[in-house]
């Protein structure tokens, strides 16, 4: 039997995974040439990563570190929250259909596997 912890995990990856990597492009936007040379990740994720770093990153860090982002590329629009399910839900609920890219501000992964976020209390 699955722990309860284990299942919302395992839910958020599938939503991230729906969300980012099945997303195709749209028939009228060109891929740039970074993104044939990173052709390795998805344009999606390739144009995500550069908005960010041109355009979010002096907007928001330092004083929204740790909080999450989802970023449509396309539309360049982006939403902001400290629960990475909460971003997501706010960013279909304002962009049905569509897929994002998301970031945690200041931080080079929006999750990670294995481990933990959390500091341990003293």
């Amino acid at each position: 039997m699955m722990s309860k912890k284990f299942r919302v995990v395992a839910l958020k990856m599938n939503i991230y995974y729906n969300l980012c990597f099945t997303g195709e492009t749209p028939p009228e936007v060109k891929m740039s040439e970074t993104t044939i040379k990173n052709a390795g990740l998805s344009e999606l994720t390739v144009r995500g990563k550069e908005f960010y770093e041109k355009n979010l990153k002096a907007i928001l860090e330092p004083q929204h570190n740790g909080e999450f982002v989802a970023i449509e590329p396309y539309s360049e629009r982006y939403f902001l929250d400290e629960d990475s399910t909460q971003v997501a839900l706010k960013a279909l609920a304002e962009m049905p259909g569509k897929k994002f890219y998301f970031a945690r501000v200041g931080y080079q992964y929006a999750h990670k596997i294995g481990g933990s976020w959390m500091k341990k209390k003293v």
